[in-house]
Parts: structure tokens; sequence; C-alpha cells
């Protein structure tokens, strides 16, 4: 306060205070939404803010201060502003496609994983089965409702076949042939077994008929069962020379006549050899 003599009369000039004038309603807004703050202005001297918009980024509760310094001929001020950035919600990542059983590693295609998401769990699998990825947000997020971070996805058991059936025919005499196949699955395990009809032998037939091969690979956790047929035949042999066997006929005779035997005069007969003809 300075005191001014002009002749009889003393007056003083008293010291201001500055009033800065700025909207003080708190601002809230969510991670990732755009903040404008307001423009401060004061009767005395220059409004300094001690923070920018741009900084202003991660999830919290900050304070903004505005601030008009003191000078000998005004008193300084300052008003506040609250500003609040809250978490943003967001959804868990989905897994996309199917997935069957391979025999193979497999990893899963995620859609909507995220930079701030943190990937943990079952990220990759062999087996058939049901496998859990996790994951794990920033500071800046939170789940949405309904989702709760954690992701599902399956390996389902393969279908399964056999290819590629192969039995070849042969005689009574003969050792006979050995069947072979390939199947999606498990094909190192696949068994064979043979049918007269629909009747399962015990063995693998040496008798002349006609049979049927069955290839069989049993299923397991992670694969389908499959079967597969092919019919084959085993063809009686010739008898040598006059030869008859049990139960054959022998279709031609000559006879002979009172010339003779005439070559050209034959007489079809049926010889049946009884198993204990001597």
């Amino acid at each position: 306060q300075d005191d001014i003599n002009m002749g009889c009369s003393t007056y003083s000039i008293t010291k201001a205070t500055a009033v800065i004038t700025v909207d003080t309603t708190p601002i809230t807004k969510t991670f990732g939404e755009a903040i404008t703050l307001p423009t401060a202005t004061s009767d005395f001297g220059t409004v300094t803010c001690d923070t920018e918009a741009a900084d202003l980024v991660n999830v919290g509760t900050y304070t903004v201060i505005y601030t008009v310094a003191g000078t000998d001929n005004y008193n300084g001020a300052t008003e506040t502003v609250s500003v609040t950035i809250g978490k943003l919600a967001v959804n868990e990542p989905t897994v996309t496609d199917t997935y069957p059983y391979t025999g193979n590693e497999q990893t899963p295609t995620i859609t909507g994983k995220e930079a701030f998401m943190t990937e943990g769990g079952d990220v990759k699998g062999t087996n058939a089965g049901t496998y859990t990825i996790t994951y794990t947000l920033d500071g800046n997020h939170e789940w949405a409702t309904g989702s709760d971070g954690t992701v599902t996805w399956t390996i389902a058991k393969a279908q399964n076949a056999i290819h590629d059936l192969t039995i070849g025919n042969w005689k009574d005499t003969e050792s006979g042939s050995v069947p072979t196949a390939t199947a999606d699955f498990g094909a190192d395990n696949i068994e064979y077994s043979y049918y007269k009809g629909a009747s399962r032998l015990e063995a693998k037939p040496t008798t002349a008929g006609e049979y049927t091969v069955k290839a069989e690979v049993g299923g397991t956790e992670n694969y389908n069962g499959a079967t597969a047929e092919k019919s084959f035949t085993i063809f009686a042999s010739q008898k040598s020379g006059g030869d008859i066997g049990e139960g054959e006929t022998k279709p031609v005779v000559q006879i002979e006549t009172k010339n003779g035997f005439d070559p050209n005069v034959e007489l079809e007969v049926e010889v049946v050899v009884k198993a204990d003809a001597v």
C-alpha cells in the first residue's frame, strides 16, 4: 500500500487479488476418449496450467491446477479441475474354426486379441479334448459384462477310414494271400478277420470257396474306429490223371464196343467216390 500526499488529502492503493475464471466442472472420460481441458483467464496476470491434455492418458484421477503468480500489485490465485479416466470395457477374444485331431500339435486361430491382452494357458494342443486360454488385461481395461478373460477351444476326435484293402485269390493247395490295408489313423494296429457268409471263421480259410476278409482298426480317445471288407476266392485245385477225389465226378468215360475202343463213342456217367471206398 502506498500513501500519496496531495496537499491536505491522503489515500492508498490496496493490493489486488487475481481472479481466475475457468469451468471447474469435473471431467469424466473413459480410457481412449479425447480430453479437452477448459481455457482459463484472469483479471490480472497470466494463467498457467500444470498439465497438458496429452498427459492425461492412463486410468486414474488427476487434479489439473491453474495458477496466476502474485506480484507486488496483486496476489496470486489458484483454481483446480478434477479429471477422471475410467477403464474401457472390452470383450474377450474368440476362437474361429473347428479343429479335428490330426496327430500333430495345433494352434487355434484367435480373433479379437489385442496388444493390451496377455495370453496364457493352453495356447497349443495335440490330443482330442477341451483346452482353455486365459487373457489378462492391462490397467486401462476391464472385461465387459459376460466376459471373464477365458476362451475354450476343442480338438475333436477325428473320423477314420481304411483304404486300399487288398487280398488276392489262391488255390486250396497254396498258402494263400496276405491282406494289406492302410488307414487314416492306427494303420499299424489293423486287424484282419475272415468270414464265410455272415459267420466269422476262427482262422484264415484253406478250403475252396467264397470268403470275405474284414479289416478293422479300433478307436481311441483321439480318433474313431473304422472297418472295410473285401471278397476273395479260394479255388479248388485240378486233380491229375484219372484221380477222382471225394465228392468229385468224372464227366466222360470211354467204353469198349465190339469193334474195340472207339474214341468217337462216349458215355457220360457220374462216378461218386465215397470216403470209405477202397
